[in-house]
Formats: structure tokens, sequence, C-alpha cells
């Protein structure tokens, strides 16, 4: 009855390699955005198959499917049953329709809710009960009918290694059945002597099926999750992890091992670099200048992707990735010091490091070369954390070598310490890194190639998804406020440039309509070589503008910046709960820097990024369910702080044509990433004014502010890109047309 689960989870879900996986089992890698799409369609290619058995996959049919023993001795005081059943046949599973589908691969967990229309089954009885005044003692065949019939499955598996590789075993499965309707009949009773009292028993009992239904519910529940647990252990025995969850990284390997020198790629493990210099000066604690040779870096050959996507057609994206361990070795020579230590000696590095987490995003953008179009990096950032390490200094000069000494062991000490410290200058490095390699690659590739040898294939394959990764909403935030501030952001960047693009011209540029001319707007022309910086300057130039609100462009005040309602809902395992906030407001928003504006005007496309300093949002609240293992009741005022939030914001157009004969711009994508800094939250009025509660409730949130963002981020970016993104469009650019946005200036052609 359940065997579509298993096939989902084992058969149409991630695929495998394909002298391994049957021809009619459907593929879907575990990194496809529409995964659960897939799944879908791969089980209903297998509903045949699923109903006589998979002989070569040790699968039995699932009809009719055969049940053990249920056993019942449980009733109220009205309607006793001391029941059992045996030889239970059931037919009917093999109609099942996956009406809801929620992997997570990445911790092995899968939650189904499936759907089968009928459901027929035949036994035998021995069966001793007192319904009402009814009593009845004796054997006989039983059958029964089920429609609407509805369960909901949850599978969470665990790796394991057997024979040396890793396999997936899956913990007894969790099932919960719902049945619509139920219909019963007891056959040969009173030996078939007494057909007036047969029928009314059976009456008695279709009218008490539900009782009937509830009471085995339990014994059919336990019984099917242990027997298709078992089925589910077995089958993961034949394959590995890696059989069942492919991956594209796998795959390319070889390739990155031995490298691709068509593509001027260097061998990936060991990664070999000749030279490389450092001169960064963090602070007064903190200052290398350094010059590094002969770099040698293995244990690439042991990566593992943890996450990626990828958007492209938009060129952006993200991908992180784990190292169990790395060992470096290098020449250097340094000079600078390092908290309380001098650096100043020249010598040999050698380094262990483990459990090394990378997160980089990155986009790209395209340029011509002789005739040609090819991408180029436009930006990387990366997040790097060092679990742990140990190094050994030796020194070129003998005298020299207490000093190294003395270094290595004030890092091996606390290496902690000293990778928190010298963290930014790392990260600074590996982005020139990344940026120098893949340029290197892409200068390889044409952008408007669409056919590639097998070498080719594994460069975009792997470089669009390593390199031209998304830029997912994936940043740390803190719960309401952040994923607002968030949202805001974006918008707020949008309607920025808006703004900067509504320049009005002087008389001799024509379409401006002098009665709608702002007389503050400064004008800057899509055609002016400065445009990026006209941009930037004018951004300061409306500041106080948009503090007080735009009535001609219909914008609203930015001090404070309103917002009237928010709904919240959210059911997950670390947030379960419903939340309405009202009269929020965000003070701040003007408290802004832009540093860089980038408009490819022939694209109609640009990225901005910019510092809001000190920021705050205040409102009420009333919430109540559950965040992590602790009940959150109450209502009342609620507060946000952020010391600072790092925006950067890609924005994509088109061009359309509207009803008034003129060409409007209109947004077609947006993505965002925020870096937030020391956010706090305060919830006033939880559990009816009990402090103490309210106080620990408050700390749990801010202490557990990941894993709660986590869980609420989609819902609050849906929610509130509609409020601004809806607003910030419909007032500026459908609007104003495109010539008046961004006017051309004769003098710059």
């Amino acid at each position: 009855m359940f065997f579509n689960v298993l096939a989902v989870g084992f058969y149409g879900l991630f695929g495998a390699v394909l002298a391994e996986i049957p021809s009619y089992i459907k593929v879907c890698n575990k990194n496809d955005p529409e995964i659960s799409k897939c799944i879908i369609n791969s089980v209903e290619q297998l509903r045949s198959r699923l109903k006589t058995g998979i002989a070569e996959l040790n699968v039995p049919p699932i009809e009719p499917l055969l049940l053990d023993e249920i056993q019942l001795r449980s009733g109220p005081n009205q309607a006793k049953i001391n029941a059992n059943i045996t030889n239970a046949k059931v037919w009917g599973p093999s109609g099942f329709e996956i009406i809801d589908l929620k992997p997570n691969v990445k911790k092995n967990r899968f939650v189904f809710r499936v759907s089968i229309p009928s459901i027929y089954f035949e036994g035998d009885y021995d069966i001793d009960m007192s319904v009402l005044i009814l009593k009845y003692k004796g054997k006989g065949p039983i059958t029964g009918n089920f429609t609407n019939y509805k369960f909901d499955c949850i599978m969470k598996g665990d790796l394991v290694t057997l024979n040396g590789q890793q396999h997936l075993q899956f913990r007894k499965f969790n099932l919960t059945l719902y049945i619509g309707h139920s219909a019963i009949h007891l056959g040969n009773l009173f030996a078939g002597q007494n057909p007036t009292l047969s029928s009314a028993t059976n009456e008695v009992v279709r009218d008490n099926a539900d009782l009937f239904v509830n009471e085995i519910k339990p014994v059919l529940e336990n019984s099917l999750a242990q027997k298709f647990t078992d089925i589910a252990n077995t089958i993961t025995k034949r394959f590995t992890y890696q059989e069942l969850f492919p991956d594209n990284f796998e795959k390319t390997k070889p390739y990155l091992m031995k490298g691709i020198p068509e593509l001027s790629l260097p061998p990936f493990d060991p990664f070999e670099l000749p030279i490389m210099t450092v001169n960064r000066t963090l602070n007064d604690a903190v200052s290398i200048n350094a010059i590094i040779r002969n770099i040698k870096v293995e244990g690439g050959r042991n990566t593992v992707i943890q996450g990626l996507r990828a958007d492209p057609k938009k060129h952006v994206g993200e991908i992180r990735l784990s190292l169990p361990w790395t060992t470096i070795e290098m020449e250097y020579d340094v000079q600078g010091h390092l908290l309380t230590i001098p650096l100043q000696s020249r010598g040999f590095f050698f380094g262990n490091f483990t459990n090394t987490q990378f997160s980089i995003k990155g986009g790209l953008q395209t340029y011509e070369k002789d005739g040609n179009e090819y991408f180029r990096v436009k930006r990387i950032n990366s997040k790097i954390v060092v679990g742990d390490g140990f190094i050994r200094l030796t020194s070129k000069n003998p005298d020299m070598q207490f000093g190294a000494d003395l270094i290595a062991n004030f890092f091996n000490e606390d290496p902690r310490r000293v990778l928190d410290t010298v963290n930014p200058i790392f990260i600074e490095t590996s982005n020139q890194l990344f940026t120098v390699v893949a340029d290197q690659i892409l200068a390889n590739l044409k952008a408007s190639e669409k056919t590639y040898s097998s070498r080719n294939e594994f460069s975009i394959n792997v470089i669009t998804e390593l390199i031209c990764v998304s830029v997912p909403n994936t940043l740390t935030k803190l719960q309401f406020s952040i994923n607002l501030i968030k949202k805001t952001m974006n918008c707020f960047c949008w309607l920025m440039t808006v703004l900067v693009l509504f320049q009005w011209t002087n008389r001799e540029v024509s379409c401006v309509r002098k009665a709608s001319k702002p007389s503050f707007f400064p004008t800057c022309f899509r055609n002016d070589p400065n445009l990026n910086r006209c941009l930037v300057e004018a951004t300061e130039m409306i500041r106080p503008y948009l503090a007080k609100g735009i009535p001609e462009l219909k914008v609203p005040p930015f001090e404070p910046f309103n917002i009237p309602e928010i709904k919240l809902e959210q059911g997950t395992s670390a947030l379960n709960f419903k939340a309405l906030l009202k009269n929020v407001m965000a003070y701040g928003l003007t408290n802004y820097t832009f540093s860089q504006f980038d408009f490819d005007v022939p694209n109609l496309q640009f990225f901005c990024t910019a510092k809001i300093h000190k920021m705050k949002l205040a409102g009420d609240y009333t919430v109540t369910g559950k965040i992590l293992v602790a009940p959150i009741q109450g209502g009342g005022k609620f507060t946000a702080g952020i010391d600072s939030v790092d925006v950067f914001v890609y924005q994509k157009y088109k061009t359309s044509t509207r009803k008034d004969g003129k060409v409007h711009l209109v947004p077609i994508g947006t993505n965002s990433t925020i870096s937030v800094q020391e956010p706090k939250l305060n919830l006033q009025g939880l559990f009816e004014g009990n402090e103490e509660l309210t106080a620990a409730t408050n700390k749990a949130i801010n202490d557990n502010a990941d894993e709660l963002v986590i869980e609420l981020k989609p819902v609050l970016e849906d929610l509130i890109s509609k409020i601004l993104e809806d607003l910030l469009f419909k007032t500026i650019s459908n609007n104003i047309p495109w010539d008046d946005l961004y006017p051309i200036n004769p003098k710059f052609s």
C-alpha cells in the first residue's frame, strides 16, 4: 500500500549511475530546482511495474499486498471488540497519486502526502464483539472498502558504512493514515443459519465502521511502517549513497584532478600556484606583507558539495562546499605583525587544516573580443571558515628558527584565535584567486556556443554552476526584522536607481512633461561615459527628499517607512506559528552610502552596492505557536535594531510599448544579498506579561537566529516582495517612459 513511497525515495528521486539503475527509472539530479516535479513524474512512470513487482530489484508486487496478522484488543465500553484478522490481502495501492512532496536531500528527509481513490481488502476474522446490545463470537471471512484514502509519510535516513562504502539506511517510517469512508462486511455470521441476524449484525458493523477502523489504525500503521522500512533498507543496500544521490561534481572529478589545459584550468589536486602576494593591513593588530612561492594544496579530491543554486539566464548563483582536510606547503617571505607577534622571516610553511567550509557567490558579465562574446567575472564574494589546524614553520636562517617556532606555537595553541583574526585577509585573497582562475577558464568559452566536446560540456556544466552561481536569499538575518530589511533594501536600491534615472533634461531634449518635473532632480544621461559616477552622486542629492516622500512620483516617506500590516504563518520543525504585524515602521533607510552603481545600458541590467547605518524597526504584533521546542504566545510591541546592513542588488529589465505609444522599462528579475551586523530583536508582552518567560524567549530567538531565519525566509520574502515591489513598480516604472527615465544627451553621441 505504501510502496509508492519507496519508489519515490529510491527509484525516481535522485537517479543513479546509468549502468546500475534500470532504464525504466527516470533520473532526477539532486540539484534540480524542480526536483519535486521530477520525482512525481518518475513515480508515475513506475506505476505499472510497482503493481506486479520488480524481480531484479527484489521488490515484491504491491497487489495484492499481504499483511501480517492484525490483533485488536481494545474498544470503548459500548463497543468492545476482540479480534484477530489473518491472511489479509489488499488491492488498490497502485492507483496512488502523490499530492504533495517535500524532499530535503541534505538532511536525507522526505515528506509525502499520497491519495489513493479506493482500497479493497479481504481476510479471515476471529472475533468476539459487543456493540451496543448486539453480541457475537465467531469466525469467517471479512471484506472491506475504503475510499478517499490518504496518508502522510515521513522518511528519515542516516548514512552508514557497508563494505567500505556509504549507504543510506532509513529509520522506521512515520506513517499517518486518513480514511474518508469505510465499509466492512463480516461473512459466515452465525454459521449462515440466521440471515436476519447476520444482516442486522453487518448493519451495526457498517454503522460503526469508523470506530472499527480507528481502533485498528494504530496496528495497521505500525505493521506497515515496519514492513516497508525493511523493504526500503533492503533496496538501499543494493546501491551506494553516491549511486542514489549523483551529482555533476562527482562525474567531473577526474577532469578536475588532472586539469584541463585547453581551458587553462590547472590540476585540482594537488593544486599548485607559482607565486602569490599579500599586502594587507586590517588594523593596528594585524598587518601582513608577504610573498608566497611554490604553493601546493592537497585534499581537493575530498570536496563535498553541500548546496548549489544556479541561474544561467541571469549568470548569477551560489555554491557551498566543504573540505574534510587540506594540507598546504609553500615558501614564504613575510613582514608585519599578528596580534602581539612580530612577523619577519623567510622559510617553509606546512599546514594541515580540517573541516573547511566555503560559501561562494558570484555573477558574470559578457564582453566582446575579436567579434565574439565571452564571459568574465563580474564579482565573487566568498565566506570561508576553517574548522581547525596545525602548522609547522622552518626558517631558512637557522638563527631565526626560534622566532618561527614561536609563531607556530602561538597558532597551534589556539588555532581559532588566529584563523578568525586573519579571516578577512584570507577571504580577500581567495576572492582574487577565484576571479583569476575563473577568468582564465571563461576566456576559452564563447558565450554563444551551444554544443561542446566532452571537456567543454564539462566546463559549461561545472563552470556555469560553480562560477555562474545564483545570488540566493540565504544570508543570515534575524527573524522578522532582517527578512523585512532584506526586501526593503532590495526594493529600496531599485527605487534609488529609478529615481536617479528619472532625470529631467533641458529644452534640447524632447518628451519632457514640464508639469511633472521635480526641480531637485539631477540629470544623468544613459550615454554619458561617467554615468555610474553620476548615479552615485545623485543618490546623495536626493537623500533629503526621500525622507519626506516625493508626492509627484507617489513615493511615500522613507523616514519612517510604514507597512500597515504583515501576516506570517509557518509550519516546520523549528517554526510553527501564526503572527500578525501591524503598524510596522522602519527607521534609518536614508542612512545609506552607495559605493557603486554599474548600469549596463545595452543589456538593461544594473548592479549596485550600498551600506545602511543604524536601522531600527518597531510595531505591534500578535503571535501564537512554537519556536524551536518552546511555545510562544502573546501580543504587544516589537523592536529590532541593526548596526549596519551591506546590500548588493542586481536588477534586470526589458522594454515594453504601452498604450500611450511610449516605451517603458519593465523589471523582470531581481536578486539581492545582504550582510547584517549585530541584529537584535525584542518582543514585549509574551505570555500575558510574564517577564521571566518573555526574557527567556527573546534570548532563545536571538541565540538561534540562523536556524529560525532559514525556516522563515521563504514566507517573509514572498510577502515583503509583494508589498514593496508592487508599490514601487506600479507607481514609477509603469508610469514613466524610458526616454524620460534615462534620456540621451547628443553631446555624448
